[in-house]
């Protein structure tokens, strides 16, 4: 049986140590600190949840080859990696570099990179009271400066994008940005759309949270700046929300640690043997 289609699911990082989120979760293995702390918030409410794999380092290169190979089992065989750049320093990216690119060799999993620019608040500080009618403070902001946007792009097109794991429509590595608007703020995306100007391109404007395939073109920055101006590269389409397994079981074998929301790429990749 082959299929031309591939799907893929969300990975949120933040089950392993990272110092910059100590504050949030010091027990220094991530959001796990949470996790271990849900209580029944209404009857038959089951919590805490318990997974079966237990709670694991997601840094480990171990821990997520188990998790690829349960996600390929189950016909999940793309991984998009939510990406956070605050201050002009990467954050959750340990996951990615000493847990999942590892585990991936020799396998068919592929990842690519969503860019989740958004601003972070109190949010994930479980001490503090969420009230959803009143503002919470900003600790960082998700907003770039084209000084700081040109280097951060420069160390993820060498770092990831050459990868023989990263994840291609076409030949052309794929790059998603999760909040596109919040790039206006100060002007960051007129560069590029200047930058095609110049080059005879055409710059018409993406939508919130769509995936950009960025093309090989003759520099860096050129091809970067095709990616963020949305150009007609831009393929995805999304299926509804649905759970996939890619994290952690419960005893029925169905993830519910995370609502992840599966992509499936009609057409896009080359014909694939399906997963048994």
């Amino acid at each position: 049986m082959t299929r031309k289609y591939d799907v893929a699911a969300y990975i949120w990082p933040s089950y392993h140590y990272e110092p910059r989120v100590e504050h949030f979760w010091p027990e220094k293995d991530g959001e796990w600190y949470t996790v271990r702390r849900g209580t029944p918030r209404f009857s038959g409410h089951d919590m805490p949840r318990i997974p079966l794999l237990g709670h694991q380092d997601e840094a480990e290169p171990k821990v997520m080859r188990q998790q690829v190979e349960l996600a390929m089992a189950h016909g999940v065989n793309v991984f998009i990696m939510d990406w956070y750049w605050y201050e002009n320093l990467p954050c959750f990216e340990r996951q990615l570099n000493e847990g999942l690119i590892p585990a991936l060799k020799g396998t068919d999993c592929k990842f690519y990179l969503m860019w989740a620019n958004h601003d972070v608040d109190t949010l994930w500080n479980m001490h503090v009271d969420t009230d959803w009618t009143q503002p919470r403070p900003n600790l960082w902001s998700g907003q770039v400066s084209r000084t700081v946007l040109e280097p951060m792009f420069e160390r993820i097109v060498d770092k990831y994008f050459g990868l023989a794991n990263y994840y291609r429509i076409a030949d052309k590595p794929v790059f998603s940005i999760f909040d596109y608007p919040n790039l206006i703020p100060h002007k960051t995306a007129h560069a590029p759309r200047q930058r095609l100007a110049q080059a005879g391109a055409s710059s018409p404007r993406p939508r919130r949270g769509s995936t950009v395939s960025i093309p090989h073109a003759g520099s860096t920055y050129s091809s970067l700046w095709q990616a963020l101006s949305g150009t007609s590269h831009r393929q995805a389409s999304v299926t509804p929300t649905c759970h996939a397994i890619v994290r952690s079981t419960t005893a029925e074998g169905v993830t519910h640690r995370c609502g992840l929301q599966p992509h499936s790429f009609g057409k896009a990749s080359q014909d694939r043997s399906a997963s048994p």
